[in-house]
């Protein structure tokens, strides 16, 4: 399995990260600590919260635009741009955010590199950048059978020292669950298996207001990936990638996500 590019050449994906979340799911709401500080999503503070991470949610780009290009060998640079087409607000407090989105837009969201086979060459980017990069473009850089397993460069989990682990979990798996030949062609079938999970509890140096005694949350983090994607070996690139990530956050702050991760041709 590797890229395939001729000399700039240009292979083009609409790229979709999108929050697919059921009505009703926390998407971000106000964990232990700001409750007990007086805040909430049921009062004024906690209200305003929600309605601008809605506000913001609701003016999010349809999808990207993912470009590949060979400009050396051996170096395939990608870049991920918001689709084009500006954000119209619906009322007075969405016009702020309709012109931070349309001024977004000018900028890629992503601009990262890979080798041929797929190896990540953009080390440096943070990791919701390098996440989305080795989600959407790793390849397993070696031949692969059916059955065969590796890992991407993923890292959903981000915790510092405040954060004391109780338990974790973590599963990163790529398998070739099938290869088919078909019109002269080997495509090959891939199924992503990625879970993050830690639990634990997240101190602080002093207690924090409305909290008494209490120093520490009880906080826990899950993210689960699936996705299954079909590659052609002959032509270098996906022809279909489908995924979904579900996120749950306890905690300090609340939140309970589904989003969609997929390319288009």
């Amino acid at each position: 399995m590797k890229w395939k590019l001729k000399p700039n050449e240009v292979i083009s994906y609409k790229a979709y990260i999108k929050d697919i979340s059921p009505k009703g799911a926390k998407k971000m709401a106000f964990g232990e600590m700001f409750k007990g500080a007086g805040g909430d999503s049921t009062n004024k503070e906690g209200s305003a919260m929600q309605q601008m991470m809605e506000q913001m949610q609701s003016l999010a780009p349809e999808y990207y635009i993912a470009s590949l290009t060979e400009n050396k060998k051996d170096l395939i640079d990608i870049e991920l741009n918001a689709k084009k087409g500006q954000k119209k607000p619906v009322d007075s407090a969405q016009a702020g955010f309709a012109l931070l989105m349309n001024a977004m837009e000018s900028a890629p969201m992503l601009r990262g590199a890979i080798g041929e086979d797929g190896s990540i060459k953009s080390f440096y980017l943070k990791n919701d950048q390098k996440n989305v990069l080795a989600l959407f473009f790793q390849l397993p850089a070696r031949p692969v059978k059916i059955g065969d397993e590796w890992h991407i460069e993923t890292q959903f989990t981000n915790m510092d020292q405040s954060f004391k682990c109780d338990s974790s979990f973590h599963k990163n798996v790529v398998k070739v669950t099938n290869i088919e030949n078909i019109g002269g062609d080997k495509v090959v079938t891939l199924a992503y298996d990625i879970v993050e999970y830690a639990s634990g509890v997240f101190s602080f140096p002093f207690a924090p207001p409305g909290m008494g005694d209490k120093k520490g949350v009880n906080t826990l983090y899950k993210t689960v990936y699936k996705a299954t994607a079909r590659f052609s070996v002959e032509k270098g690139k996906w022809l279909s990638y489908e995924g979904e990530m579900q996120t749950t956050i306890t905690g300090i702050m609340e939140s309970e996500t589904t989003q969609r991760y997929a390319l288009a041709p």
